[in-house]
């Protein structure tokens, strides 16, 4: 997890292994806006993620992820088998997040580095450095972004 202020420098960085972690540092760094690379519920008309229920009709798909798609881009269906925990993991986060009053919005940064024309971390992590090089938010270590001591996961 990373936290930038308004000019895109990381002022705090740290790692969140669960959704208490993620509360933590959520109540620490108190943000304005919060992104999540998550899905924020079940695809349009699905009541749920099994694959036996009448909704399963409606598809894995969410009209979002059809416009990335129809746009040339990768699209990993929320409910495909080993992704159907996020989008119900998802939904939660953005549900305690809204009862706060945190506005969050749902990002795609592998879309992202696809647009970017960046390398996705997998295939050439180097190059993928490379290429944020000189961004505000990129190589945070180096610019002397502070991890917090009072909350550690």
């Amino acid at each position: 997890m990373a936290a930038l202020d308004a000019t895109w420098r990381v002022v705090w960085l740290g790692t969140a292994r669960g959704d208490n972690d993620i509360d933590a540092a959520i109540a620490l760094v108190r943000p304005e806006l919060v992104a999540i690379d998550a899905p924020p519920g079940l695809p349009e008309r699905r009541c749920c993620a099994e694959r036996d229920c009448a909704c399963a009709r409606f598809g894995i798909l969410r009209a979002v992820d059809r416009g990335i798609a129809a746009a040339g881009y990768r699209v990993y269906p929320s409910l495909q088998p080993p992704m159907v925990g996020l989008p119900l993991r998802g939904a939660r986060l953005w549900a305690r997040l809204d009862a706060a009053g945190v506005p969050v919005l749902e990002v795609f940064p592998g879309m992202t580095q696809d647009r970017l024309r960046l390398p996705r971390k997998q295939a050439d992590l180097a190059g993928l450095e490379r290429g944020c090089d000189g961004w505000a938010c990129a190589g945070c270590r180096a610019r002397g972004a502070s991890r917090t001591t009072s909350w550690t996961p």
